[in-house]
């Protein structure tokens, strides 16, 4: 049924549990696959905040991913670009 389809926060919930269960038995660069992934769509502030999900995702992301793609999915990330600019944080 989740494989047909389903509504994005839950999609997205699962995500945040799996990569930090992830973290738990240290497997950061599948954790940091789907913190990126979770990103676009994130709306999951019950979990964690949007801030501690960027913190995450750049943290395992770091060891794992070239700097062209830091740069392309976390640093330019429009998503990220806005937030940071609106909680004035860059």
């Amino acid at each position: 049924m989740f494989e047909k389809g389903g509504d994005w926060e839950r999609k997205n919930k699962l995500k945040i549990y799996e990569a930090l269960y992830l973290i738990l038995i240290r497997d950061f660069k599948e954790a940091s696959i789907l913190f990126v992934d979770a990103i676009p769509t994130f709306n999951s502030t019950d979990i964690m905040s949007y801030e501690k999900l960027i913190y995450y995702a750049i943290l395992t992301g770091l060891p794992f991913m070239t700097r062209k793609d830091i740069k392309k999915k976390l640093l330019d990330s429009s998503e990220v670009t806005i937030h940071l600019t609106d909680s004035n944080l860059k």
